[in-house]
């Protein structure tokens, strides 16, 4: 849990964070495949990163967003500005049958992406944060998120904020190729306590 001095000291670096709009999909395109591209290399096949298309992921973010206010059980995202531009995105929803079923009553951190250009400002942190309290307020206990196992950089970040591996084993299949995932788990009742 984050101290009341070191939230200030994060927020001072952003503007806001808010509800993502549909005229948000181009900036959130832009930093998924910048994200992408900086991130995957070596945890995804070369194949899928060499389609990476910014116009095409704006485009799912715009179908995505066209939900006028999103009800308590569906996907919220929600997006970080600093500089006066969006830095980076989470998407927040209820636990997801992708891999294995959740856990009964589980909320999901679906995504949570910064353009490079920002990654070691805080704003991961303060977004991370907002996006476990946005669960939390819907009520969903405990929360998990799917991360690739050969991404340390993400998977040590979400250890240092008190996550703990959930479950191994499980893969992502990409053009043909395996690629190892896993799962981890926030149980709130511990980070309340």
């Amino acid at each position: 849990m984050m101290s009341t001095c070191q939230a200030a000291r994060i927020k001072s670096v952003y503007s806001q964070i808010r509800l993502a709009l549909p005229d948000d999909a181009p900036a959130l395109g832009a930093i998924q495949a910048a994200s992408h591209l900086a991130t995957y290399r070596g945890v995804m096949p070369d194949s899928v990163l060499a389609r990476v298309d910014e116009q095409r992921m704006s485009q799912r973010f715009r179908s995505r967003l066209a939900v006028e206010a999103p009800a308590e059980d569906q996907h919220r995202v929600w997006v970080i500005e600093a500089d006066g531009a969006i830095a980076g995105y989470a998407i927040t929803e209820p636990g997801a049958d992708r891999f294995l079923p959740p856990p009964g009553g589980a909320g999901e951190l679906e995504s949570l992406y910064l353009h490079p250009e920002v990654v070691g400002r805080g704003l991961g942190r303060a977004l991370h944060q907002h996006a476990i309290d946005d669960l939390a307020a819907r009520g969903f206990d405990p929360l998990i998120l799917w991360a690739f196992a050969a991404n340390e950089q993400a998977l040590r970040f979400y250890e240092r904020a008190g996550w703990t591996l959930d479950e191994t084993g499980q893969h992502w299949l990409l053009d043909g190729v395996s690629c190892p995932i896993v799962r981890y788990r926030l149980n709130r009742r511990l980070t309340e306590a």
